[in-house]
């Protein structure tokens, strides 16, 4: 197997969404932002999943309605077609927080407290991030250390949040 459909297998198979990394870095930043502010003890992690599962939904149909208007300001008739493909195009925003909360729910099942589970589903984050950084930089052509570069400023992003739940406390 080579290495790009190393990538793409790996991509699939933990649902990454890496065909729209921009809506997929919006829907990580937002479920990371979400399951900090959720990790006040106590922790229930069925309202943490309801809370990041909300707030995605309706990051993702914000950006669709703003999609739609952008097209409407450009004098264009409204299309269910083009609706559809704004929405599956946009979905990756919703897509990004599934494997986030699917590392939480492992952790539950490997006996993980609550709080910790959360921690770990955070800093799963910080690494989406880097890899959504890295997988950019390699598609735009990018090599080395420039790739690492770019993930170590996407991961920054995360840490900043990280850092920002944790200036609260």
């Amino acid at each position: 197997m080579r290495v790009r459909e190393w990538w793409a297998w790996l991509g699939r198979w933990l649902m990454l969404p890496l065909d729209h990394p921009a809506q997929a870095v919006y829907g990580t930043v937002i479920t990371g932002a979400v399951m900090s502010a959720y990790s006040d003890p106590p922790v229930e992690t069925g309202d943490v999943a309801v809370g990041v599962v909300a707030t995605v939904v309706v990051y993702w149909l914000a950006h669709v309605y703003a999609e739609e208007l952008v097209h409407a300001t450009e004098g264009r008739v409204f299309s269910w077609r083009r609706l559809w493909s704004t929405m599956r195009g946009q979905g990756a925003i919703v897509r990004a927080a599934l494997s986030p909360l699917a590392v939480m729910g492992v952790a539950l099942l490997c006996r993980a407290t609550p709080i910790v589970a959360l921690g770990i589903a955070v800093w799963f984050t910080v690494v989406l991030l880097a890899c959504f950084g890295a997988v950019s930089a390699r598609r735009g052509g990018l090599r080395g250390r420039s790739v690492v570069l770019a993930a170590t400023l996407a991961g920054c992003l995360g840490l900043i949040l990280v850092a920002l739940k944790s200036s609260v406390d």
